[in-house]
């Protein structure tokens, strides 16, 4: 933006117009709020606390585990562009490879194993040009500790499966099929994905009984994959053998008691509004003038029995008191009314503030208050509540 200002014949406006940019255009939509209701808002001041924004986020990814490390965002695999066709007759019609004699058939048709000639307008047997595509989401991580893994029996062996909730279909490797035992694989036309969509060699699909130690037992096709590494086990058989429940939704049943053990443990810090020990002395600016509303604030008629009752309620809890003699100092109280129906009340303190001696109290930098709690396990948040007053 300041290089493409000095092209731009901006001349006084130059610093306001690029402020006047950033505030638009920048991705944070709350920040970006937040800087239009600043009405004393700086060119210097807007970049400081974008500036701000980013480093907060940044560090709060890393408190968080949301860093760069270990994301895998698309695994993709090179395709060869000079994929051989399958040969072609004289009529122009496709020659498919036969299956293998006496090994296999179509478990979908029935038809035994032979040469066809297909044309390639031609529509085919719908029992066996029906296809689908299956999603097998299991990503390693080697830092992982906790195993979710059991062992099955499967054939005259016993396998031991990865429960992956995510993939579709239940996958072995072509060692595991050959020392099970099973029945002679079946052709299959469904597809199976790896994560970043790259397409797994399929060596065919096998019907089997997957047993647990309990004797719980599931019958499921198996997929056999010729480079697996390791056997996966799919939603549905997980669920056959009660091995992960889903749940929709988690909750605490002690934490009613947790909650009101608390409150019986500490009653003075859950009863009236709570004050701070001490007095404290607001200083003013020596010589200043007393500002002194002469005229109250008009109250709306449907607002005014919701203010007498908050008035009446702040004067129960303590923060505020009756005056009845004239003042030097008074401020004008104006009505918010809350999303809730409820009001809050307010005072308008602009002209004390403006004689008031401030007492600094810098803030402290984020990088020292991440440093400070860097050791810690245990974090609570706190709201502030009626911060008005």
């Amino acid at each position: 933006l300041y290089e493409l200002a000095e092209t731009c014949q901006f001349g006084d406006l130059k610093n306001e117009l690029i402020r006047d940019r950033i505030v638009v255009d920048i991705r944070n939509a709350s920040l970006s709020q937040k800087l239009m209701q600043d009405e004393k808002l700086t060119l210097d001041k807007a970049v400081k606390e974008a500036k701000s924004s980013e480093l907060v986020k940044h560090h709060h990814n890393i408190l968080q585990g949301d860093g760069e490390d270990g994301k895998i965002n698309r695994l993709r695999k090179t395709k060869g562009r000079n994929k051989p066709k399958s040969p072609e007759n004289s009529k122009g019609e496709q020659i498919l490879k036969p299956y293998q004699a006496g090994k296999s058939q179509c478990y979908r048709c029935g038809k035994s194993p032979k040469q066809e000639i297909r044309s390639v307008t031609e529509e085919t047997d719908p029992k066996c040009s029906y296809s689908e595509d299956y999603f097998l989401g299991e990503i390693s991580d080697h830092e992982s500790k906790e195993d979710w893994s059991v062992n099955l029996s499967l054939g005259r062996t016993k396998v031991r499966f990865k429960i992956d909730t995510g993939a579709d279909v239940t996958v072995i490797p072509e060692a595991d099929y050959l020392r099970s035992g099973l029945p002679q694989l079946r052709l299959t036309s469904k597809t199976l994905f790896g994560p970043g969509q790259e397409k797994l060699p399929v060596k065919g699909v096998v019907k089997g009984v997957l047993k647990t130690s309990s004797l719980k037992e599931t019958l499921q096709d198996i997929y056999v994959i010729g480079n697996l590494k390791e056997p996966l086990l799919r939603r549905p058989a997980i669920h056959a053998l009660n091995l992960v429940q889903k749940v929709e939704t988690i909750q605490a049943d002690e934490s009613s008691v947790i909650e009101d053990e608390v409150k019986s443990t500490y009653p003075n810090l859950f009863k009236g509004l709570g004050e701070l020990d001490g007095d404290f002395s607001i200083k003013l600016i020596p010589d200043s003038t007393p500002f002194a509303l002469t005229t109250p604030r008009r109250v709306a008629i449907p607002l005014l029995n919701k203010v007498k009752a908050e008035l009446e309620r702040m004067k129960n809890l303590g923060a505020i008191s009756k005056v009845d003699v004239p003042t030097e100092w008074c401020a004008g109280m104006f009505v918010v009314p809350k999303p809730d129906g409820n009001i809050r009340i307010c005072v308008d303190l602009t002209k004390l503030n403006e004689n008031v001696l401030r007492e600094t109290y810098p803030l402290p930098k984020i990088d020292n208050l991440l440093a400070q709690i860097s050791e810690s396990k245990i974090f609570t948040k706190l709201d502030c509540n009626s911060g008005f007053w």
